[in-house]
């Protein structure tokens, strides 16, 4: 299957306004004029901020779906919003799940299928936020450019789920923009049922169900995942201080760098009939992490390297690095938080 990955990035921001802009009601004011006895598009929008914004908590489900041509990417995102920066989201794609939060003051992602979580404190998150606003531009000015700036035209009726839903047309006042959005809302509760945004990087369309206000929900759901990983059903892991102790929990045969690093902690994970095992070690680049999965997770992208006489796959993204190789059914992965030099370093220790 061709992999689009570097293609959909551009589909992000996007993504995550669709979902969580609308799940928290954050809509521009300047969007909405005052209700008149005929509903305009701005009344109908004046109702959906109401709606969403007089709710402590909104819980729901989206399906999303991102096309640029024959590109295609497509996920289910179920998602928790409450008052005070409290978010999570678990997004189900390409046959794998990951989950990620954030409680106004620390915020974390969860891979069910490693049992590895990784939290980011108020600090790393000024960075990320600035490495994001650096790559995408910061909140305001996305919203400035898509929220504030914009008109909205109330363009019939449809039935979006058996719901009868206005027809709103959005777009912007800048001619340099070429974005044109389109949402249905629920004529009788002013729910968003459906949004899509088209534009030279594609067409973004976001389905959305079972949407819930008010609901109760207990505050440990935005907190990164606790012992045992299972605030994701059938998720199990554990976490061994011992080597010996954490091979003898599995049938995989663990990543053994004790002779050459610093060896911290072992945690085995089993998700969907899969297992994967991911030692920690301490070494001159940091924290790597050394995986050895039965998961069918490789990614499809990457540059090919000769490693100690094997051919091994290099990749890197924001802030960190991977090398990966497989043999059979098993992969196994080198992940640092640093440069592809650093995971091949390992990775090289590790085969010879």
């Amino acid at each position: 299957m061709k992999d689009v990955r570097g293609s959909v990035r551009r589909y992000f921001p996007l993504l995550l306004a669709a979902v969580l802009v609308v799940a928290t009601g954050v809509v521009g004011a300047s969007l909405f004029g005052s209700a008149g006895e005929q509903l305009s598009g701005e009344d109908v929008l004046e109702n959906v901020e109401q709606r969403y914004d007089g709710a402590e908590t909104v819980v729901g489900t989206a399906e999303v779906l991102a096309t640029n041509g024959s590109d295609r990417y497509a996920a289910t995102v179920e998602y928790a919003v409450a008052e005070g920066n409290n978010s999570r989201v678990t997004v189900h794609a390409d046959g794998s799940t990951v989950v990620a939060g954030t409680n106004g003051t620390h915020a974390w992602v969860y891979d069910p299928a490693t049992g590895l979580a990784r939290v980011y404190d108020e600090g790393e998150l000024e960075q990320r936020h600035a490495e994001y606003e650096a790559e995408y531009g910061s909140y305001e000015q996305f919203r400035e450019r898509y929220g504030d700036n914009v008109t909205a035209t109330r363009v019939g009726t449809e039935t979006v789920g058996g719901q009868e839903a206005h027809v709103l047309r959005v777009v912007s006042t800048n001619e340099s923009i070429d974005t044109e959005g389109r949402l249905w809302v629920d004529r009788e509760e002013y729910t968003v049922l459906k949004a899509q945004a088209t534009g030279e990087n594609g067409t973004v369309t976001v389905r959305f169900s079972d949407t819930r206000f008010g609901v109760s929900v207990h505050e440990s759901t935005y907190r990164p995942p606790t012992d045992g990983g299972r605030e994701v059903p059938d998720a199990d892991r554990e976490t061994y201080d011992s080597f010996g102790a954490a091979q003898s929990a599995t049938a995989l045969d663990l990543p053994d760098l004790r002779d050459s690093y610093g060896f911290e902690e072992v945690v085995v994970a089993n998700y969907d009939g899969e297992t994967t095992a991911t030692a920690a070690y301490d070494t001159e680049y940091g924290t790597a992490y050394v995986a050895v999965t039965t998961a069918d997770r490789v990614p499809g992208e990457g540059e090919t390297r000769r490693v100690a006489d094997r051919s091994v796959t290099v990749a890197s993204a924001q802030g960190g690095a991977a090398a990966y190789w497989t043999d059979g059914d098993v992969t196994t992965a080198v992940v640092v938080r640093g440069p592809e030099s650093s995971a091949l370093a390992v990775a090289e220790t590790l085969l010879e």
